[in-house]
């Protein structure tokens, strides 16, 4: 399979023992892989699709992982475990061709399923006060994802030179973070559009529980936040 020579990668299915035949190994120490339900299962997706099927086999509860995971994976990504076969190749030709956003209607079915999965979840690993999505600005000083997602803002914001007054649109808005804060300390009026549902109208919740209301501007504007 092409792993690279230096490292070790065993799976073991609880009961009974069995052994998948992966090698994936890193210098820091062996990772063990419990196979739960299906070990034949994840042993062919392992091998057909490399590290896709490994940490798709992961994401599906389909194997448990003991050891070193950083060490292994990136040793893995360092060989050729991480490059394409053609099993992957293929496979991602025809997931393109059936999940593009050639149409409208795809497009937004494919936001809201990565972005329509609640509040509760993106608040496991978002920063609290503004759930921003996007990378964060971590200058010298700088100690929480809440003050650097501020600083980033803050950054742009002054980057663009927004005065008092001004107007501007937040095209993919989301959770809002960007409008409330650019509000703040800019005085700016700030519209936001979204594709997804969900994350429009918890924005507008929170519009108007702030009392920033303005008018809604169709089902995918997410309101307006003004002085």
């Amino acid at each position: 399979m092409g792993f690279s020579s230096r490292a070790r990668f065993t799976a073991r299915a609880p009961a009974p023992a069995q052994l998948l035949p992966a090698a994936l190994a890193n210098p820091a120490g062996a990772i063990v892989a419990g196979a739960r339900r299906d070990p034949a299962a994840a042993e062919r997706r392992i091998v057909l699709f490399r590290h896709v099927g490994l940490l798709e086999s992961y994401f599906d509860g389909e194997l448990d992982l003991e050891g070193d995971l950083r060490g292994a994976l990136a040793t893995g990504m360092g060989g050729d475990f991480a490059q394409p076969n053609r099993p992957v190749a293929l496979r991602n030709r025809w997931h393109e061709r059936r999940f593009s956003n050639a149409s409208a209607q795809q497009a937004k079915a494919n936001a809201r399923f990565h972005y329509a999965l609640g509040t509760p979840f993106y608040r496991l690993w978002l920063d609290e006060a503004l759930m921003m999505y996007t990378c964060a600005y971590w200058k010298e000083g700088t100690r929480t994802r809440e003050q650097a997602q501020q600083n980033k803002i803050d950054h742009v914001c002054a980057k663009l030179r927004l005065a008092p007054g001004e107007e501007v649109v937040d095209i993919g808005s989301g959770f809002g973070g960007f409008m409330f804060r650019a509000h703040q300390p800019c005085g700016v009026r700030v519209t936001g559009i979204n594709t997804t549902t969900e994350q429009v109208t918890m924005v507008r919740d929170a519009i108007a529980r702030r009392g920033l209301g303005g008018p809604h501007r169709g089902e995918r504007a997410a309101g307006a936040v003004h002085p």
